[in-house]
């Protein structure tokens, strides 16, 4: 079988009931996700700083909401690593692991840094836990298509509603194939609903564009997994 060289992931975080549309619309187009969650707001509603109400997923629709997409921890109670007690770290994350694991039939294998954050010590916790592979920052502005030197260090190509969009797919199918490339998307669902005119309508025009590539459409862990193993059967 031919080896497939080009990848395309996504991601989203944190957990707001947007999630269940979103789910529905990456399933109409066949494309992989996986969804970083925080199980210490289950349910949870309030108003953020800037005045947007937030309505986090319940756990127990966790399982139907997100069947079929990988899930990953954003830490118990969304706490940033940076400047965080090293017990209160690992204490947020396994909290996490061991809450999720009873909602999703695969482990627990990738963390996302709450606000992207992450430093040595960090990594040094996270390569303690057996489960967790792989780790997401947040995008730079460099739009990456390359394979991740670390695997603690996964930053995505680019958020989901980037004005450079159209030019980063173009560039993404352009690029060579002599050697993996990946077009990881990040990005949360409350800024479909919240931040963006006509959100939905350009979410799913970004998910048929992405639909359309010559590309192998897989979860965070195995888009990762393929990456540091150089190659992904098709």
């Amino acid at each position: 079988m031919e080896a497939a060289k080009k990848i395309v992931t996504l991601s989203f975080d944190d957990g707001e009931i947007y999630d269940k549309q979103l789910a529905a619309l990456l399933r109409k187009y066949h494309l992989q996700a996986t969804f970083y969650l925080c199980s210490g707001f289950d349910g949870d509603t309030g108003t953020c700083g800037d005045g947007r109400v937030y309505h986090k997923m319940k756990l127990e629709d966790v399982q139907e909401t997100y069947a079929g997409f990988e899930i990953g921890s954003h830490s118990y109670l969304h706490r940033g690593v940076l400047n965080t007690a090293k017990g209160e770290i690992i204490e947020n994350i396994r909290k996490d692991i061991d809450l999720f694991s009873n909602y999703t039939s695969r482990p627990i294998q990738c963390f996302a840094y709450p606000g992207g954050d992450v430093d040595n010590a960090a990594i040094e916790v996270l390569s303690k836990f057996e489960s967790i592979r792989f780790a997401r920052t947040i995008p730079v502005p460099d739009y990456i298509f390359a394979p991740p030197q670390s695997p603690y260090i996964c930053t995505p190509t680019a958020h989901m509603f980037d004005p450079n969009m159209e030019q980063i797919i173009s560039e993404f199918e352009a690029a060579p194939n002599d050697g993996i490339q990946i077009l990881h998307i990040f990005g949360h669902s409350y800024e479909i609903v919240w931040q963006q005119p006509n959100g939905w309508q350009r979410i799913e025009r970004l998910f048929q564009s992405l639909a359309a590539l010559a590309a192998a459409f897989l979860c965070n862990a195995d888009a990762y997994d393929a990456a540091f193993n150089r190659f992904l059967k098709m």
